[in-house]
């Protein structure tokens, strides 16, 4: 039994901890929400994780990241999650990339090997090219887009409801079927004041949310790694 996963199984049961234990899943952009995912999935009891990000850690981001500190000023993104989670569970599993994920590079990854796959990724063009990877290798996404500045709502819908289902209209019909029914994506919409209803709690989930803009990616992270988490253990979709 891996280090820790005795302890996790008080959280949820043993069953569940073993799964998680053996699932492995990719986090895909390391910006605040993408570190913030990657660090709840570690004590969440992840087996294995890959981290993917071309980018490094300045000095602003000591104030704000999760993987920034002092020591860490430098280092590139995925070096410095490694060792962050790697002093949270020495015996997790950690896959290294820095590169960005794009077309040019999606080759590089072998999507059919994670359990899930979690979209931090910051242009339409690269979730495109991901959603639509992903969909044919099967493997479910769940997307992160952080598009409003200011207080809002973080809302949690299907890829249609989220406004993104554009990415997947070129799909042949099998893997949009699996895209439609296995991506969850979580985003920013302005408080509403109408009495609008916002669809049943299966299909879009809100949480009303004030904080700045540093806090609201973090939860947003956070959520993301439940969701993802919530899709291992459902075994099909998210």
């Amino acid at each position: 039994m891996r280090t820790g996963v005795k302890y996790r199984a008080l959280l949820t049961d043993k069953k569940e901890a073993e799964i998680l234990g053996k699932a492995r899943i990719a986090v895909l952009g390391l910006g605040i929400a993408g570190a913030s995912a990657a660090e709840a999935l570690c004590r969440r009891g992840v087996g294995g994780l890959t981290l993917a990000d071309a980018g490094r850690l300045t000095d602003d981001d000591v104030y704000r990241h999760p993987f920034a500190f002092r020591t860490t000023k430098g280092l590139t993104m995925v070096e410095a999650g490694k060792r962050f989670l790697g002093g949270i569970d020495d015996s997790l599993l950690i896959n290294t990339y820095e590169i960005g994920y794009s077309a040019e590079t999606a080759h590089l990854f072998d999507l059919g090997s994670f359990s899930c796959v979690v979209d931090a990724l910051g242009t339409a063009a690269e979730k495109k090219e991901l959603f639509q990877r992903a969909s044919r290798e099967q493997v479910p996404v769940v997307s992160l887009v952080n598009s409003l500045a200011g207080p809002g709502e973080i809302c949690v819908d299907g890829i249609l409801r989220s406004g993104l289902g554009f990415l997947i209209k070129d799909l042949e019909n099998s893997s949009k079927r699996f895209a439609l029914r296995n991506t969850r994506v979580l985003y920013l919409r302005k408080n509403r004041t109408s009495g609008r209803k916002s669809g049943t709690p299966e299909e879009s989930r809100t949480e009303k949310q004030t904080v700045n803009d540093t806090g609201i990616a973090g939860i947003m992270g956070y959520l993301a790694a439940e969701e993802a988490v919530q899709s291992v253990l459902a075994g099909r979709t998210v």
